[in-house]
C-alpha cells in the first residue's frame, strides 16, 4: 500500500442493511397488508379569488367602418375597456352605437355570429349604425 493511502474494507451485507436474513425471507405479508394504501384526501384548495381583469386587454370593433375615421371594421385595440372607449370618444359622440360594438376578444366569435343571425341588440345596434353611416 502506498504511504499515507487507506484501505477501505467493504461491509458486509448485514453491516449495509442492517438486516441479518435477506428481506425476501423474513417478510411475511398477506395480499391485504401488500396492498397499497389507501390515499390520503387532498387537503381543500384554498378559495380563489375572483380574477383581476388584467390591464392590457384586448377589444374589436365589431361594427362596420366609420368613414373619414380611424375605425374600421374590426379593429383590434389593447387595454382596459375605459381607454378604448376613451381613445374612440370623438367617434362615440357622432355615432353613439360604436359603444356596444366593442367586444372583448374572447367573444369575439359569439357576437360576430349574433351580428350575422340577426334579432338581437347586437345585430340591431349594427344594422341602426350602418343605416346611419349611409345616410351621411
Amino acid at each position: 500500500m502506498a504511504r499515507g493511502s487507506t484501505s477501505v474494507k467493504p461491509e458486509s451485507e448485514e453491516q449495509q442493511t442492517g438486516l441479518t436474513q435477506p428481506l425476501w425471507e423474513t417478510a411475511d405479508i398477506t395480499a391485504s397488508e401488500a396492498a397499497p394504501a389507501a390515499p390520503e384526501p387532498a387537503a381543500p384548495e384554498p378559495e380563489k379569488a375572483a380574477p383581476k381583469p388584467k390591464p392590457d386587454e384586448t377589444y374589436v370593433y365589431i361594427g362596420p367602418s366609420i368613414p373619414r375615421s380611424a375605425l374600421k371594421e374590426n379593429a383590434l385595440f389593447h387595454g382596459s375597456k375605459d381607454s378604448v372607449l376613451k381613445f374612440v370618444a370623438e367617434v362615440a359622440e357622432k355615432y353613439p352605437l360604436v359603444r356596444r360594438l366593442i367586444v372583448h376578444i374572447d367573444d369575439l366569435a359569439v357576437s360576430k355570429g349574433k351580428i350575422t343571425d340577426g334579432g338581437n341588440a347586437l345585430s340591431k345596434a349594427y344594422q341602426l349604425l350602418s343605416d346611419e353611416i349611409k345616410k351621411k
